[in-house]
């Protein structure tokens, strides 16, 4: 990609930025009888260059890759599913100001689902070695049980572990940019959430949870680095359902209410604290179908203590299908709302 830039206020003629990135991938399935061995690999290398003609300042030029090996092999045995498994990730980074550097993060991990009558069980183990930040075990465990008319009660607490990014950890100050933080710790987690579902045509969930970081890993402003934040708590609810009105006419609804508190820090930033989204579908016939879907995103904080406006789009999509091809058409945006994802960023009207 190549895109042409502009600075600060003003014109840099001739300035831009262009990235270049090579993506291979690998994948082997084999089945053993009812068993199953999966291996995966990737390999991602990523080059951004800039060219700054009039800022007064220079952004050095990028590059970091990244390999991921994944192996697994699960057994399926009678109420009894058991996967274990092994990965490899290695990075590099490197900048026109910082000599390469790399992390390595190895990890082997174990799961298991089982059932005993109504009751079903989830338990999930995982060990994770850092090159430069050591051991982190996690695990995660989970009950449920299945009751008359197809309803369904289940519980889950899980432990996890983040390491920063190569980006975050090393980036060095350029002009008025943030440098990075050599200093940084992992985040680390933990989460429950309990779920009821009534399950069928109509259909709906009602799920609690509540989820605690601690290390939050959290960007500083204009004049710092990344910087571990303390501890981070989120929680709510979260609430579904859809009707299958007729054959032909359908809706489906949700609505999510959160909090959040953090130890340091008076607002938590780019956080919606509700949430709601209507989608409508109706079928003209077997090959075409209108939809309209309905979003609403409420307030939200930003840097400065500055507060983005709650917003609401809506979005129409046709779509006719044939045999070997299909057309559709749509409007998004359809009332042209003005509205602001992130600050000082442009959003799209009717389109």
């Amino acid at each position: 990609t190549f895109t042409e830039t502009d600075g600060f206020g003003k014109d840099d003629l001739g300035a831009y930025n262009k990235q270049v990135q090579q993506i291979m991938s690998q994948k082997v399935v084999a089945n053993h009888g009812k068993n199953k061995l999966v291996q995966k690999l990737s390999f991602n290398k990523s080059d951004r260059y800039n060219k700054y003609d009039n800022s007064g300042y220079v952004i050095d030029n990028y590059s970091g890759t990244s390999i991921d090996n994944d192996i697994n092999y699960t057994f399926n045995l009678k109420d009894k599913k058991i996967l274990v498994g092994i990965s490899n990730q290695n990075e590099t980074f490197k900048k026109s100001s910082v000599e390469e550097v790399d992390s390595a993060l190895h990890a082997i991990y174990l799961g298991a689902d089982f059932k005993q009558e109504d009751f079903f069980y989830s338990l999930g183990l995982r060990n994770d070695n850092h090159n430069d930040f050591g051991n982190f075990a996690s695990y995660s465990v989970g009950i449920g049980k299945n009751f008359e008319k197809r309803r369904q009660l289940k519980l889950h607490y899980a432990t996890g572990f983040k390491a920063p990014t190569m980006y975050q950890l090393y980036v060095e100050k350029d002009g008025i940019y943030n440098p990075g933080n050599i200093n940084l710790n992992p985040e680390t987690s933990k989460s429950i959430d309990l779920t009821y579902k009534q399950m069928g045509v109509n259909s709906y969930s009602v799920s609690l949870f509540d989820t605690f970081i601690d290390d939050k890993i959290f960007f500083s402003g204009n004049l710092g680095p990344y910087i571990n934040l303390g501890t981070s708590r989120s929680y709510g609810i979260d609430l579904a359902a859809s009707q299958k009105i007729s054959n032909r006419f359908s809706l489906n609804e949700s609505a999510s209410f959160y909090k959040y508190e953090n130890s340091q820090m008076k607002y938590t930033l780019k956080r919606p604290t509700e949430q709601f989204n209507i989608s409508t579908a109706y079928s003209f016939s077997d090959t075409d179908r209108l939809s309209i879907d309905w979003s609403y995103v409420s307030a939200r904080w930003a840097f400065g203590n500055k507060l983005m406006k709650a917003y609401d789009l809506t979005n129409i999509t046709y779509k006719k299908d044939w045999d070997s091809y299909f057309f559709k058409v749509g409007v998004k945006n359809l009332f042209d709302r003005e509205y602001t994802e992130a600050l000082g960023y442009g959003t799209y009207g009717l389109t």
